[in-house]
């Protein structure tokens, strides 16, 4: 379980600008999540509700949909989950898997695989 702090970008829903974002990369999340408010902000509308369950194991109806991430020089579309609140930003196993990148958890780092 790696639970450390990184910066990415989020892309608008056109992928004509980008945003820094602070994020909790989280090995535990499947996952990656920002606050609806952000993400309406950028132009991205929630494409599905899905069943997700959460830290505490209670299960939960979220929406999710797919967001540009840079990381780096790669941009990847990656599906989210969409907070109601203003919560933490996560960066989940799923995100990773697409970037090809793991966790250097002694240097809290994201390595490439």
């Amino acid at each position: 379980m790696a639970k450390f702090q990184t910066t990415i970008e989020l892309a608008d829903a056109a992928s004509t600008r980008f945003e820094k974002q602070q994020v909790w990369v989280d090995t535990d999340a499947q996952y990656s999540q920002f606050s609806t408010a952000l993400l309406a902000s950028l132009g991205y509308e929630s494409e599905a509700i899905q069943i997700v369950e959460m830290p505490d194991g209670r299960h939960a109806q979220m929406e999710v949909g797919d967001v540009n991430l840079r990381i780096g020089d790669e941009v990847r579309i990656v599906t989210c989950l969409f907070d109601p609140k203003k919560g933490v930003a996560v960066l989940g196993r799923l995100a990773l898997e697409e970037f090809g990148l793991t966790v250097d958890e002694d240097a809290k780092a994201l390595v490439a695989e």
